[in-house]
């Protein structure tokens, strides 16, 4: 069907049947939109001459619209095809001119090289500055995978520019090449991490604490914990293939997170190594019992403090079936009515009682001494226990920095690292629940680890809580302690058995404070201690130690007890007052040296030797207000003439000491040491 209309100017011919329009006045074929019905729809902008179509003959076979101009398709079929065939023919115009064509080959290669000095080093240095912020951020999933998602996507596009430098045998692109990929087994790594963690969180929510199986979540993320460790590995060697980073700065942070990484490896890999052992240890396949320990250090005692409180808690494939909390003097009940025969109290402690009891039992310097005699006296009194766990007030304390405060709803208290001794230590003393015919403290403490346990759930610091256990851990504030060989000897490997590996140092020194002040005074003593060295012509030591300690209670350290007594109309004052603190501080120390130190004799000091140490035992009384001290001489061997060093260890439940190292051409002097301390000569 053909239709043929007069113009203006020219004439336009539709044919339906092509669905195109011939514009005479332009000679040239346009498509158009043509229905395939008997109406042909024509738009005023995409054909030309159309003002001059006469309306009224068109309104039986053609409809006419009007259409808004398509910029898009403009711009993409017209421009960009025009900008298309301009590029080709301009490059058809270089391929005939050698020196255009050479210029520009040469702004290319000159382009690629600066991507190299600027795009690749640039995206690499950023991607590893966010992965090392990281370190400092807060514990937040989300946050960890915005931060490494973005690190990758930096180092994928490294990875891309670097990609024809790769092939070369040339150091430093070699050493690019290592950085990059070890870069990305970095991100790949941290990825596999909260997809363990996702994993983790999707079976506890599915499950919920109350019916969480450890054992069996630790069963199920196996495989992917065996990941991480392959990416760690990977991540290892992929660094120690690199030769030199050229950034010092960066070098600095890396080789740090470096170190961490590497020792965090020893110790995944001794988790690995002994999983099943680790799942024994939660009750995998037979129940579990561990009595848990909550030593006060206000009253120092050698595994950190008395055992003021205690509790039973049984545990099956990881979960709790039962936690039977209850006082030391509760199970000393126990093992009276069991008419046990006398044992006679050991030295220092026989100031105290002329017996010995379980409430003393963490007397000995080496952890796995004060265990067995644990152990020895629950049996005693009924309990078979598989293990002990040593918790000391001080974690609390620190946890109690990080959360702020704890909401103690039974007094109605907000409790915090300031105010937890005082408080907790007189409600325990001045309130008793009789059991038997012994007192025991009451439930005070236990209500508060009720609460405090919410607070840390909601809180919810998850890096800053595995911060504080692992530093504990180290200190040997926090002890796990396993009457299994295998399992102890798992424990020993992460740390955690609590016992002393006696230095390979040429000096070292433990003081081993146990009081015997029947007071909280321990809260108030700060402790000094001094060595004063000198080496001899044949390369001899001749030491001086001295420790010393100042009893710091103060009139507002009284007006405050006062204070928290008035408030809670706590009775028998004077008598509390002298309790907490505010009488003479006792001490039977013990001080460890080498087994081949020479002591010089003297009639206030016993020593005692085996084949690893000795000890020198005194005692140490300070007055409140006032200063005290003790001076120790010895000598060591150094036939070798070994350079000095000398360790020294810091007692569980002892906040810090003030360190004082001098001879006589040099002086080191450090104070608030909380842990472990080293020095060598250099």
């Amino acid at each position: 069907m053909r239709y043929l209309f007069s113009l203006s100017r020219a004439k336009t011919v539709i044919f339906k049947s092509r669905g195109t329009t011939k514009d005479i006045y332009s000679n040239f074929s346009k498509k158009v939109n043509v229905s395939r019905t008997k109406y042909v729809k024509i738009f005023k902008n995409t054909t030309k001459n159309f003002d001059a179509l006469r309306k009224k003959w068109l309104k039986n076979d053609i409809v006419i619209g009007k259409k808004k101009y398509d910029w898009l398709n403009k711009f993409f079929f017209y421009y960009i095809e025009k900008s298309y065939k301009n590029f080709f023919k301009k490059l058809d115009e270089l391929s005939h001119n050698p020196k255009a064509l050479l210029f520009l080959s040469l702004t290319c290669i000159i382009l690629y090289f600066f991507s190299w000095f600027f795009l690749i080093e640039n995206r690499v240095s950023s991607g590893f500055q966010k992965i090392i912020s990281l370190k400092d951020d807060s514990f937040s999933i989300d946050n960890i995978k915005k931060i490494t998602n973005s690190a990758e996507w930096d180092f994928k596009i490294a990875s891309f520019f670097f990609f024809p430098y790769q092939f070369s045998q040339e150091k430093k692109f070699q050493d690019a090449h290592h950085i990059i990929t070890w870069a990305l087994s970095i991100t790949k790594s941290i990825k596999d991490f909260y997809k363990l963690y996702d994993a983790s969180e999707t079976f506890i929510k599915k499950k919920w604490v109350k019916d969480l199986m450890l054992s069996q979540l630790l069963e199920n993320i196996h495989p992917a914990f065996e990941k991480i460790i392959q990416d760690g590995e990977k991540i290892l060697q992929e660094f120690w293939a690199v030769h030199d980073i050229g950034n010092p700065q960066i070098q600095k942070k890396i080789d740090e997170q470096v170190k961490n990484l590497k020792l965090a490896l020893v110790y995944l890999e001794s988790f690995e190594k002994n999983y099943a052992t680790f799942l024994d240890l939660l009750g995998h396949t037979k129940e579990k019992k561990y009595l848990v320990v909550f030593q006060n250090s206000d009253e120092i005692r050698p595994t950190g403090g008395f055992m003021g409180s205690m509790g039973v808690v049984s545990l099956f494939r990881g979960k709790v079936k039962s936690f039977e909390k209850n006082d030391v003097y509760a199970y000393e009940w126990n093992l009276k009515r069991q008419n046990l025969e006398k044992i006679p109290a050991p030295e220092g402690i026989n100031k105290l009682t002329d017996s010995f009891g379980l409430r003393d039992s963490n007397y000995f310097i080496d952890v796995w001494e004060s265990a067995e005699k644990i152990k020895f006296f629950m049996e005693k009194s009924g309990y078979k226990i598989d293990g002990i766990i040593f918790l000391n007030q001080n974690v609390i304390l620190e946890f109690l920095d990080t959360i702020g405060w704890v909401d103690y709803k039974a007094i109605k208290q907000n409790i915090t690292s300031d105010n937890f001794s005082e408080i907790m230590s007189l409600l325990v003393e001045s309130k008793v629940r009789k059991e038997g015919s012994l007192g025991s403290p009451k439930q005070a403490l236990f209500d508060f680890i009720d609460d405090f346990s919410k607070k840390i759930i909601q809180e919810k610091k998850y890096k800053e809580y595995l911060a504080i256990l692992w530093k504990n851990i180290k200190k040997r504030e926090i002890i796990f302690y396993s009457f299994t060989q295998k399992e102890n000897e798992f424990l020993k490997s992460l740390g955690l058995d609590g016992n002393i590996i006696y230095p390979k140092t040429l000096d070292f020194s433990y003081p081993v404070f146990t009081s015997i002040s029947w007071n909280k005074s321990d809260r108030y003593i700060k402790r000094i201690f001094e060595k004063d060295v000198k080496i001899n012509a044949d390369c001899s030591l001749s030491t001086k130690m001295k420790i010393t300690q100042m009893h710091s209670f103060t009139k507002g350290n009284e007006d405050f007890l006062y204070y928290i007594m008035n408030k809670f109309g706590i009775e028998n004052q004077d008598y509390l007052l002298w309790i907490q603190g505010k009488w003479i501080n006792y001490q039977y120390i013990r001080v460890i040296v080498p087994n081949n130190a020479l002591v010089e004799k003297s009639k206030d000091i016993v020593v005692e030797k085996d084949e690893q140490k000795q000890s020198i035992n005194f005692y140490l009384k300070t007055d409140v207000g006032q200063e005290s001290s003790f001076d120790i001489n010895y000598s060591i061997p150094n036939p070798s003439c070994k350079k000095y060093d000398f360790t020294f260890l810091k007692q569980a439940g002892i906040k810090e000491y003030n360190i004082k190292i001098t001879n006589n051409t040099w002086g080191l002097e450090k104070n608030g040491v909380k842990e472990d301390f080293v020095y060598e000569e250099k």
